[in-house]
């Protein structure tokens, strides 16, 4: 790809539709646990809002002059406790269908994520293709 020399000359918007809709039910209790540091490591309630847009990739074609917004979606998940919704991308969640699904989530159903461990296996220093870690702050 080459560099855009601007200005640019378009003729034309192209909006993209979402490559993938979600299977999950909108309006279903769920339990999520954010990344974030203010909320320490806590599991809410939420209710899932449906994958939604998070983000726009836009592509210009020099050739056709068309500029193309592509939607970037993600899991919406409403906490009340909050007041705002958490992002699928930004923390650990999972479908609420009984009483015993409103555990917390911990840290060891965390690291049992299988994607999870196979990163750890990958980031062993020695795994092939896999760059050493990096040195120890001062």
């Amino acid at each position: 790809m080459g560099e855009i020399k601007y200005p640019i000359t378009v003729r034309k918007i192209k909006y993209s539709e979402p490559v993938q809709t979600s299977y999950r039910r909108v309006g279903m209790w769920v339990k999520v646990r954010p990344c974030a540091e203010d909320c320490k490591g806590k599991t809410f309630l939420g209710v899932y809002l449906g994958d939604l847009t998070l983000s726009s990739l836009v592509l210009y074609y020099p050739k056709t002059k068309v500029l193309e917004v592509c939607p970037h979606q993600n899991p919406a998940i409403f906490v009340p406790d909050l007041g705002r919704i958490v992002w699928g991308c930004e923390s650990w969640w999972g479908e609420v269908e009984g009483p015993e699904d409103l555990r917390q989530i911990t840290d060891a159903d965390i690291q049992n994520v299988w994607y999870v461990r196979a990163l750890k296996e990958l980031s062993k220093a020695g795994s092939p293709g896999t760059p050493p870690p990096p040195p120890a702050s001062a």
